[in-house]
């Protein structure tokens, strides 16, 4: 990984670089001390050149790197840097107690720097880490507080486009209450407006990307993310925010791939796997808010984080574990039963019945029912940690998937 060129005294400008906080595909994120105000910060150097914008490594401070994508030239580096600079200026205007505070931009060995507020809670990807899935309660406090967040951020006319567990930081409130708070900015874009908006700079957003170009993280990213669409807007946050959810409930993304290349082209025609199979606590409300922000075409999800937050906080006034529902599908409810009691065995048992079912749809050349089947037995093979399995089953569904529906459309 490379990082910048630093002096012996590990300076950066007039901050100290203390030890790094996480790598990731677009760069390094280091705790530092800022000596004109005697205060710890966390800093983001952005990587240009080297590994190019956006590697494919995964990201220490989340494991959600970006994708491998074509490196830019010359001119390219110098029109991100441009924008990098241009957004992360925009967001700093941002003053909300659910968005991580930016101080100050920089520049240091031609590289670009973000100076912000230390959090000293961590990320959500270090909690899961650590503690494992979230409840759902947990885990729709934490997207109540990114929504509450994001909804400034949109009002202001910044997309995030890259809204992650390790992005979503765990502070103290003023009451001294745990509370999410949104950060990294770095890779925003401000727009007119939010839903339907266009970038108020068409010409300069031209000038400012380079052709293959990839911005954002491949296990969260919208499906016009992935196609690479330019007029963004806010909804792009709300699906990304879904896929978020779904792995703080379940320790992984709706998606799993050694390749980015897939999980992207995942996120462009197959449906996330109903959260339920993946996550015991998980209610047919939370599956219904997470259905409707990840669908694919930007016009049918929420109209706005405004709206979508709405939706959570009616999720958390329901009566505490409201008990899971069945899932939708001649083959589901089985699966859902397979996360109560005695997981293994009744899963294993499902799991059976289940490949028998397909098998049964494959001879009857039943494509419905074993892209239904399929996406359920999936879910279970991840439950039993079968990968290979569960990869295979991913792979079939996509391509039934594929043949049976039109590709994600540049309309939304």
């Amino acid at each position: 990984m490379t990082t910048p060129e630093l002096s012996h005294e590990n300076l950066l400008g007039p901050y100290r670089l203390l030890r790094v906080l996480g790598e990731g595909g677009m760069g390094t994120v280091y705790l530092a001390h800022d000596p004109s105000l005697d205060r710890q910060v966390a800093i983001k150097v952005l990587r240009f050149g080297g590994e190019g914008a956006a590697a494919g490594a995964r990201g220490a401070a989340g494991g959600d790197g970006a994708g491998d994508v074509r490196q830019p030239g010359a001119r390219a580096v110098a029109a991100m840097a441009k924008r990098f600079m241009r957004e992360a200026q925009s967001a700093a205007r941002l003053n909300h107690q659910n968005v991580v505070t930016i101080y100050s931009v920089g520049e240091h060995a031609a590289r670009p720097y973000i100076v912000m507020e230390y959090v000293e809670g961590g990320s959500l990807a270090e909690h899961v880490r650590k503690s494992g899935p979230m409840h759902w309660r947990a885990a729709a406090e934490a997207m109540r507080d990114a929504l509450r967040g994001l909804a400034a951020a949109h009002r202001a006319g910044i997309v995030h486009r890259d809204v992650k567990p390790a992005n979503l930081m765990r502070a103290r409130g003023n009451n001294g209450e745990e509370i999410i708070k949104l950060a990294d900015f770095g890779l925003a874009r401000v727009t007119a407006g939010i839903a339907g908006s266009r970038s108020h700079s068409t010409a300069l957003d031209g000038e400012l990307t380079f052709p293959g170009a990839f911005v954002g993280s491949p296990s969260y990213s919208s499906p016009e993310q992935v196609a690479g669409a330019h007029q963004l807007d806010g909804r792009a946050d709300l699906y990304s925010l879904a896929a978020t959810c779904y792995a703080l409930l379940t320790g992984q993304p709706p998606f799993v791939e050694d390749d980015p290349a897939d999980i992207m082209e995942r996120h462009m025609s197959e449906p996330f796997p109903d959260v339920r199979l993946l996550a015991p606590s998980a209610t047919v409300q939370m599956q219904s808010v997470l259905e409707r922000a990840s669908r694919k075409q930007p016009g049918e999800r929420f109209g706005g984080a405004q709206e979508m937050l709405e939706a959570v906080e009616r999720l958390l006034a329901s009566p505490a574990d409201v008990a899971a529902g069945a899932a939708q599908g001649s083959a589901a409810p089985r699966a859902a039963a397979a996360v109560g009691r005695d997981v293994p065995r009744r899963a294993e048992e499902t799991v059976v019945a289940l490949e028998t079912r397909l098998a049964a749809a494959r001879k009857a050349s039943d494509s419905s029912t074993q892209l239904a089947t399929l996406r359920t037995l999936y879910g279970l093979y991840a439950q039993l940690d079968r990968r290979d399995e569960a990869t295979r089953a991913y792979r079939e569904a996509l391509a039934i998937h594929v043949k049976m529906h039109a590709p994600f459309g540049a309309n939304n």
